[in-house]
Formats: structure tokens, sequence, C-alpha cells
């Protein structure tokens, strides 16, 4: 026994002679209390960040990774315990050794007890020893209520968790045991629900809400969603079966409902044309889009008596003037009445050409050294949309300047991209002349003259280190195959505030890389193609993600969207396997955390306890808290913000499961 001691009082001096170096921004210390043979150790170390992990040895050959651990000896002696805190931020560590004294007690009364819960109703039953004639047993419930039966039956008023507590007394000794249970809330299982629509959304309310339970809504179009009080946008008229799932996840119950969803007030297909014209030569473009794979007619009537079929034609007029366009689009199969555009375009001879031309600085006034910049074309007064004319490459010996020549009169946007081989690439942002969010409300110059405009580069990105990064690839859609290319499509990483991240310009294979980024976090890609109306995918990363992250966009010909993997735009490893689950999701005020009985009983003998911290999208720890192991643990969220977080648990041998988590 002295040998052994003596070995780790060495091992302790040699560990604290190796630390002290890196102690100087942490230190490690506890105090403890000792009843019989259970000791309660309180933590009482320090560290500059504030944030630091503790590695307990109580010297019986047990350890622990909880803050303040409760310990209970089995044999009377002298127990040497360490206590190791390390500060990954300032990485610091330090180590701190106390001798615990366990006496010899003689035998005595010890109380425990069973509780069964059944319905609202619990039956208490006494399992203490020691207990004579002369001991009495005082139950305390809810609210300070009691009850002196050995074996109470107790209505506890409230459902949720609820404290109950056994003192027992007699001539010779007093004991007493506390503790927490769950009474289960009594909900219906009703998965009905009503739906009201108005323009294009329908509201779906759920009649009967069970907070227990977990929504699946199947909208009939391929859309589907966790929400509580969903509201959807059909974009096609149709008759849709909205099917409802809702399962209980305490009582187990499961219903499903269906019913049907009317919508008759939308055209009968989506229809968007653009033109150019081009001294005499007008090049029209159309697309047409139904929720269904189907071929579509396109017919062109272009005022002057000549007809053109397709959804990309280009036609001369012999004569200058304004003409009448009409265009026709049907279905095949036809289903549906077809759709019709008519417009007017003029065809004018206009000889004047002007020049726009600038500088692109640096918020500090320094040139840029290389970059695109983009001449958009965009007339307000026709439903065109904006397309790039032309493009100017800067280069370092260009000293930022460019300049666009022999432009005919019009409307023109510019936007401004830095080139990837520029040594500002990803510390600056595409520039507008404008919101860049959506072209058609964009700022323009109207080029009646020559216009001289410099552009000053203000949006500077927020640093990230890391070793993540996210794979980005776009394709475009054949039926505009032939307009745009997967090359040089600028795309932004914002983060969970929406702030810009990074920028990055495809290659010839439509990708980008955005890189370094840190272990965890939420993130948000969003491409934009003049034009196209942009919509953005969410990546997440956790600690146990792999380090690489694919997400894929598609251009059609109304828009940027993702696609392949849509109902799981969060990316995440799946966690090793564990019985423990949350509800409800998405949470309000408070978050209730379920382990399976099997876990609980296969480590009741332990003392078995869990850590349960809540992280943001950031990687911060905003709540922690522990509890020993039972069925179901409650934890207060009220002041959490409103948005995504990751519920981390972990218990004596590390990480059990890593959930995510939406707070209302």
């Amino acid at each position: 026994m002295i040998r052994r001691n003596l070995s780790i009082i060495l091992f302790a001096a040699l560990t604290f002679f190796m630390s002290s170096a890196q102690a100087q921004n942490c230190t490690a210390k506890f105090n403890f209390d000792t009843a019989s043979y259970i000791v309660t150790f309180k933590n009482v170390s320090s560290s500059v960040s504030g944030f630091y992990k503790s590695y307990w040895n109580f010297g019986d050959g047990n350890y622990s990774l909880t803050d303040n651990p409760i310990h209970a000896y089995t044999n009377p002696g002298e127990y040497y315990v360490f206590l190791k805190v390390e500060d990954a931020v300032n990485s610091c560590k330090d180590i701190f050794m106390d001798t615990v004294r366990i006496v010899a007690q003689s035998p005595g009364c010890k109380a425990n007890y069973r509780v069964e819960v059944k319905g609202d109703s619990i039956i208490c039953t006494s399992l203490s020893t020691g207990t004579d004639s002369s001991t009495t047993y005082t139950w305390f419930f809810e609210n300070h209520e009691f009850s002196n039966d050995e074996n109470p039956i107790w209505k506890y008023p409230k459902t949720g968790t609820r404290y109950v507590k056994l003192l027992i007394e007699s001539q010779s000794c007093t004991d007493s045991l506390e503790s927490d249970i769950y009474i289960k809330p009594k909900y219906t299982c009703d998965a009905t629900f009503e739906t009201s629509t108005s323009g294009d959304t329908t509201t779906f309310v759920i009649k009967t809400y069970n907070p227990n339970a977990v929504y699946f809504w199947d909208f009939g179009d391929n859309s589907t969603t966790i929400a509580l009080r969903p509201d959807h946008k059909y974009e096609y008229n149709g008759n849709y079966k909205a099917t409802l799932t809702m399962e209980d996840t305490i009582s187990g119950c499961k219903q499903t409902w269906s019913s049907y969803v009317a919508i008759t007030t939308l055209p009968a297909f989506k229809l968007n044309y653009s033109y150019n014209i081009s001294k005499q030569t007008v090049s029209f473009e159309a697309a047409a889009k139904f929720n269904q794979q189907k071929e579509f007619v396109y017919n062109w009537k272009f005022g002057d008596g000549t007809t053109g079929r397709g959804n990309l034609v280009d036609h001369t007029y012999s004569v200058y003037g304004n003409y009448d366009i009409e265009l026709t689009v049907v279905d095949t199969p036809i289903s549906a009445l077809p759709v019709i555009k008519k417009f007017t375009i003029l065809v004018a001879k206009d000889t004047a050409t002007y020049s726009l031309g600038g500088q692109i600085k640096l918020e500090n006034g320094t040139p840029i050294d290389e970059a695109f910049v983009l001449l958009i074309e965009n007339d307000s007064n026709t439903n065109n949309i904006p397309h790039v004319v032309d493009t100017f490459v800067v280069t370092a010996s260009d000293s930022g300047l460019y300049v666009f020549e022999k432009k005919k009169p019009g409307r023109y946007t510019i936007k401004v991209v830095i080139s990837n081989t520029s040594i500002y690439y990803k510390k600056y942002f595409p520039v507008y002349i404008g919101n860049h969010k959506n072209w058609i409300n964009a700022q323009y110059y109207l080029l009646t003259q020559h216009i001289l405009q410099s552009v000053e580069l203000n949006k500077k990105t927020t640093a990230t280190a890391g070793s993540n990064a996210i794979e980005v690839f776009l394709t475009i859609d054949k039926s505009i195959k032939e307009k745009y290319s997967q090359q040089n499509q600028s795309a932004t990483l914002y983060d969970v505030s929406e702030n810009p991240l990074q920028t990055g310009l495809t290659d010839s294979q439509g990708k980008i890389t955005f890189d370094h980024l840190p272990s965890t976090g939420l993130y948000l890609i969003r491409f934009d193609v003049v034009g196209k109306e942009p919509q953005g995918v969410i990546v997440s990363f956790i600690k146990l993600a792999p380090p690489t992250a694919a997400v894929y966009f598609k251009i059609d010909g109304f828009k940027v969207y993702p696609y392949e993997n849509l109902s799981t735009s969060i990316i995440q490893t799946p966690a090793p396997a564990s019985d423990i689950s949350l509800f409800p999701v998405p949470a309000n005020e408070q978050l209730t955390i379920h382990t399976s009985m099997s876990l609980i009983e296969q480590n009741q003998g332990d003392n078995y306890k869990m850590q349960v911290m809540v992280i943001d999208a950031m990687g911060r720890q905003m709540k922690r808290q522990e509890t020993i192991i039972k069925e179901f643990h409650t934890m207060d969220i009220s002041n959490l913000s409103q948005g995504m977080y990751w519920c981390v648990i972990t218990g004596k041998d590390g990480f059990i499961k890593s959930l995510p988590l939406i707070k209302k």
C-alpha cells in the first residue's frame, strides 16, 4: 500500500513539473465534503478564457470527466485524488492533488425507495435498510405536501418533471434520499388539420397540438416539412393530396390524415421571355416550366408577317420600326390552354455610340490589380431580364482602369468581380451598382452620353481559419446551355447572420472551393448569376463532420437553385449508435432529453451521469447541464435566441451523441 501511494505521489510531482510552464494561464484546485463513503467534490479551478476541461482520478481506479463529481468509495482508507484541467484556448494545463480519508462507518439506516409511475400517480415503495419499529417515514412531494405512510400512493396535479423525497428517522439514525420523476402528459393522438389559401400561399393548421409529437407534412407536390404551422406555395394548379403524419414520442401513438388542396388561380405553367436587339437582328429567348417533365412548343409571330419556332430564335428585320411580338406556348400533350404573351419592340436606326469607363479601387483608394468588369444591359421598359453584353478584364498594368467603348444607348448596370489570381481574392466581394440580389431592381446608368464612373470595393471579408472546406458544383440546364457558361459564375459564402465570408468564381468544370473554415459552424451559400433568381443552400459542420462537404447547384430558365439531396442540406456524419432523442423539435421554452430504458438499465449500477451541452452554429457553448441518467431530463432553453443549435451529450466514456436543435 505504501509503495503504491509513493508511486502515485512521484507521478503527480513529475506531471506537475512538466506542466508548470503551461499552468500560468490556468490553475487546478478543488474542495470536498465527506459524508460516510460519499464524497462531493467542488471544482474551484480557473483559467484565463473561462473554458477548460476537467479530468479526475479518485485514487481507487475510478475516473470522471465532469466538473463537480460525486463519488462513492466502497472501502475505508486513504485515497490520493488528482484533478487535471486543460484549457485548449490558451494551450495550458495544471494538476492539483489532495488526500481523501474514508473512515469505516458503524451500521446505520439508509434511505432508499422505488417509484413506479402510473398515469398521473406514483406508487412509492420504501427499500430503506437499517430501520426498526421506531422508524418514521416522511415523504415530501410537490409544494411541500407530504405523507407519513411507509408506501404511499400519490397523485400529482401537474405533469412534467416533479420532486420526491423520503426522510427516515429512528432513535439511532436519520437519513434521506431525493430525486426527480417524470409524469407523462396526456395528449390526444390527432393528426387532423385545416387549410386556408390566399393567393399562391396555403396555410396548414393542426387542430389539436401535441407538444410531445413529431409532425411530418407531405404537401402532395414532392415537398415536405416538419414545421408545426407551415405556409406552402404551390407552383401550379392542381388538386393536391396533403398528408400529415404525427407520432407521439412518449406514448408511441401514431396517426396519419390527408386532405385535398385545390389550387385553381395560378397560370397553367410559368413562362419567362427576353430579347436582345443588335442593329436589325433580334435574339428572342423563352423558357416554360411545369411541375412535371413536359415538352413545350414555342411559336413566335415577329410582327412583320414572318414566324419562328423554338425557345431560342434569331430574327433579322429588313426595315426599322415598331413590331408587335406574339409568343404562344403550349405543352405536349396539350393538357391546358396555351399561354400567350404579347409585347412591342423597337428596331431603331441609331448610329450614335458612347463609352462607359472608370477605375476600380479598394476601400483605401488602392487600384485593384486583377478583376472582371461586366457590363449588363437592363431595359426596365420591357420584360428584358439583365444580361451581360461585354466584359473587361483588368490586369495589374491597367491601374484598375476599365472602359467599354462604342455602346448603343440604353440602360446598363456594372458588376465587378475580383479575379481568383488577385492578391485580394476572398478579401473583397463583387460590387454592383444597385441591389445584386434582384437584378430587375438594380440601379442603372442611362447611357446617352460618355460616362466616367469609378467603383470602390468596400465589402471586406470576415477572416476564417480552420481545416474544413466546402466544394460547390454548378451545372446548367440543357435548354439554356447555349447562353450561360459554367465558368466564371460567382458564388458567396455567408455566416449564420448572412455576413459575407468568402466569394469565388467557378472554374471550367463549374467548381468553387471555400476553404479554411472552422470545425464547427453554419453557412449559407448563394450563387449570383445575372438575370436569375438566387436560392441558397445551408451547410453545417459539427466536430464529427467530414472535413469536406459537397453541394450542388443548377441554373435553369428561372433561377439558380440547389439540387440533389434537397432534404438533407445539413451535412453531418452519423454519430455513434445510442438511444437518446430530443423533443419537441423545434423547441420553444423547454427541451426534453429522452433516454431509452435499455441504456438506463445498462448503466444504472454505475451512478452514470450525462453532460448535456447546447452549442450554437459557430461552436460556442451556450448552455451546460449535468444529470444522473434517467428516462426524461428537462432543460430550460427560454434564454436562447431563435436559431439552430447542436445538443451534444457526453457520458463517463466520452461522446455519446450530437443532435440538431431548432429554437423557435
